[in-house]
């Protein structure tokens, strides 16, 4: 009798655990995290031609909206104007190098809004050619021997801060493309400067040639005043890009 007790004790514990074996959830293996494709690093160079003269970009896209861009330009031309009896031979240097970022608000759309600030090294320089044999300055003739020659520069400030419209250079796609640039660049006031050198006589009469001086800063002034308001300076731009 004791025997069948405990038998039936140690069946009963073998079904039990069978039973309980079935009720346990089994443990459930975590999802293998499924990774996402990285989006195409589309990069950009482009040439372009404008009022900053010729340049080139090259940008590389932040996000699906923003890109940041490098912009340099440069160009020389030389020009010849007279004011008030003195002619000026004048060399119109452009260089400008500006760090931009370019904002596309729709994606199915070129357009962008761009901001940013470029270093201006935009200058004019030159020299005055004496008129019939003379200088004629604030109404007063000086001679060559008196006032040998006339230097003028014409510069900006080196940090001119950017906004502008522009459509192309499309963030989602590859290949050939076109851009145009339309904006301002603020370069302050501009400052005009012009320095007269002495010619071979000008010791022997410094009356004279202190009279040129005065003459001379008159002039500066007056063209100085002239020049204060041109405080923005236009950006145009046209060019063709590629995406890759």
């Amino acid at each position: 009798m004791k025997k069948f007790f405990i038998s039936s004790i140690a069946v009963a514990a073998i079904i039990t655990n069978a039973n309980a074996g079935k009720n346990v959830a089994p443990v459930e293996t975590p999802p293998v995290p499924v990774q996402q494709p990285v989006a195409n690093s589309f990069k950009l160079v482009g040439l372009q031609i404008g009022t900053l003269g010729v340049g080139a970009n090259f940008a590389m896209p932040i996000n699906k909206n923003l890109q940041a861009r490098l912009n340099i330009n440069g160009l020389k031309v030389n020009k010849t104007k007279s004011k008030d009896g003195i002619k000026y031979n004048a060399s119109l240097k452009l260089f400008t190098a500006g760090l931009l970022l370019d904002y596309y608000p729709w994606e199915s759309s070129t357009f962008h809004i761009s901001t940013g600030a470029y270093y201006d090294n935009n200058k004019v320089t030159g020299n005055a050619v004496r008129a019939s044999g003379a200088y004629t300055v604030n109404g007063h003739t000086y001679q060559e021997d008196i006032v040998k020659r006339i230097d003028a520069d014409l510069k900006f400030n080196k940090f001119a801060p950017y906004l502008g419209l522009g459509w192309g250079g499309k963030l989602n796609s590859s290949g050939w493309s076109w851009n145009l640039d339309i904006g301002v660049m603020y370069h302050g006031k501009p400052e005009f400067k012009l320095t007269p050198y002495k010619g071979a006589d000008a010791n022997s009469y410094i009356n004279i040639w202190n009279q040129a001086v005065n003459d001379i800063k008159q002039q500066e002034a007056t063209t100085q005043s002239d020049v204060k308001k041109y405080k923005f300076y236009p950006v145009v731009s046209v060019g063709f890009i590629y995406r890759f």
